[in-house]
């Protein structure tokens, strides 16, 4: 496991996971998507505002990718309401991020 990416790098538990793996030794990049700004700040971080929903397989490809790990998710209080339910994560988004 040497480039992790993280989609949900800015949430608590994405944020935790990309400070762990950042002070590995064997992960030399951490590269994570969020639609908010990480928690995490350090060289070793690479940093795309990007939606789960949006393609990532440039981020990819680019970056070299051998572990993903999906912590992108929708707040509760975003399925109760109608204004933010196109927010939740489409299942096809994920399906293409493994693929890719």
């Amino acid at each position: 496991m040497e480039r992790v990416f993280i989609s949900g790098v800015s949430g608590y538990i994405g944020g935790k996971l990309a400070s762990r793996l950042i002070e590995r030794g064997d992960v030399r990049e951490v590269v994570g998507i969020d639609v908010a700004g990480p928690r995490t700040l350090s060289p070793k971080l690479r940093f795309f505002k990007r939606d789960v929903r949006d393609p990532i397989d440039d981020i990819l490809k680019e970056h070299a990718i051998d572990t993903v790990v999906h912590l992108a998710w929708v707040m509760p209080a975003a399925l109760s309401s109608p204004n933010l339910a196109p927010l939740m994560a489409d299942p096809t988004s994920v399906l293409a991020m493994v693929k890719a």
